[in-house]
């Protein structure tokens, strides 16, 4: 993810990220997750100073997506 994370930094760009959780799921349930969590994202994007990534949770919370940390 070092590469990664290099290459964020360098495109100055706000970025989201699924978080573990939603690989299993099915097309359509993905979408559905995505489109119930975009309110949180344009939160996120405006509030955001980029470059800036943000993972999606599977599960949903009415909480604002805060940036990703790596473990």
């Amino acid at each position: 993810m070092r590469d990664e994370r290099l290459a964020l930094e360098q495109s100055g760009l706000v970025v989201f990220i699924l978080a573990h959780g939603w690989a299993p799921e099915p097309y359509w349930h993905t979408a559905a997750g995505i489109i119930r969590w975009l309110p949180p994202m344009l939160d996120a994007f405006r509030a955001a100073q980029p470059p800036a990534l943000f993972a999606i949770p599977h599960r949903w919370t009415p909480a604002p997506l805060r940036p990703f940390k790596e473990r």
